[in-house]
């Protein structure tokens, strides 16, 4: 997430974010954005995260910047991508103009920031519950828990994501879309499923019907489709997929944030591997009882896993609670 203003004489020139993945960055989009008749000759450009000076699938934004006449650049942080790392910041410094670096870590790249500190996905896992910890009433249908504010914060938490990962009980039991209602973001958005076999899903699903190359899916799975697969579906096959291996393979294709929204057992692997970095939960005012579906079901943890609370929020009649894992 990257945004960029152009000042001058204590007014804003224009403004840029980056849009689309692929195109434009934000510092270049604000320099396209500017208006034909101003001079932006010694202006400031305030930028969140250092301009890049390598090619990528863009152009180097800081050549951009020299040539526009921008004078003076304030950066929020220095980018963590060792492609960047301060070249940026060198190239401009250079080229005669004056940098600022204030160090200010937005929440809004955490996780770009998590990816080249640790070299694997900022992984989120989401669930609602009831008030004694269940997920559904019944282990073969749907229970609904939360209300509309719930459902509009975990859409805006997933346009916060690059891919979405559920289990084959939930496709099958919950048939969710795992779309992003109403978004109008450039990014694409990934929805994995993690099965045994590949031709036990049914391709009739919620999840299938809105497959596009913004918006494809794929298939984890330890034995491989018979057959054809839908456009925009791709199957994935290893011998295992265990929470460690979903992380390693998602970091080699370069996805930074993974939010994962069930079931009971793809959350107590993930738990049971250490494999996550915050908990998400909307907790309902009902009460199922011990025998509905609880939050962890499946291998026993090792030892306890300690939490950090983050925050608690009310949404109309439910609760939302953010914890990190803290160690």
């Amino acid at each position: 997430m990257v945004g960029a203003v152009i000042v001058k004489d204590n007014h804003i020139l224009s403004k840029g974010h980056h849009e689309v993945f692929g195109g434009p960055h934000a510092e270049v989009n604000a320099i396209n954005h500017l208006p034909d008749n101003v001079n932006v000759e010694g202006a400031t450009m305030y930028v969140t995260l250092e301009p890049c000076a390598h090619t990528g699938k863009t152009p180097p934004c800081v050549q951009m910047i020299v040539k526009a006449g921008i004078k003076r650049v304030v950066v929020g942080e220095i980018d963590p991508n060792p492609l960047v790392a301060g070249k940026g910041v060198a190239y401009l410094k250079s080229h005669g103009i004056k940098v600022v670096v204030l160090n200010t870590l937005l929440d809004a790249n955490n996780a770009y920031r998590f990816y080249f500190k640790h070299h694997r996905p900022f992984v989120t896992l989401k669930y609602a519950m009831t008030v004694d910890g269940r997920l559904n009433f019944s282990t073969t249908k749907r229970s609904i828990l939360t209300g509309n504010q719930a459902f509009l914060d975990n859409q805006r938490r997933r346009q916060n994501n690059q891919a979405i990962l559920v289990g084959a009980n939930t496709v099958a039991i919950d048939n969710p879309q795992l779309t992003i209602r109403k978004s109008s973001s450039g990014f694409p958005f990934i929805r994995l499923v993690v099965i045994h076999d590949a031709n036990q899903i049914d391709f009739d699903a919620q999840l299938f019907k809105e497959v596009t190359n913004k918006t494809p899916a794929w298939i984890l799975a330890n034995k491989n489709k018979v057959g054809m697969v839908p456009d925009n579906v791709k199957v994935i096959i290893k011998p295992v997929w265990t929470a460690t291996k979903i992380c390693e393979y998602l970091s080699s294709v370069g996805i930074q944030s993974l939010l994962v929204e069930g079931g009971s057992q793809i959350f107590n692997q993930f738990v049971a591997e250490n494999q996550f970095e915050q908990i998400i939960t909307y907790v309902a005012p009902q009460l199922f009882g011990e025998h509905a579906l609880p939050v962890l079901t499946g291998k026993e943890l090792g030892s306890p896993t300690s939490l950090t609370m983050v925050s608690v929020n009310k949404l109309g009649n439910d609760v939302k609670l953010v914890f990190e894992r803290s160690n």
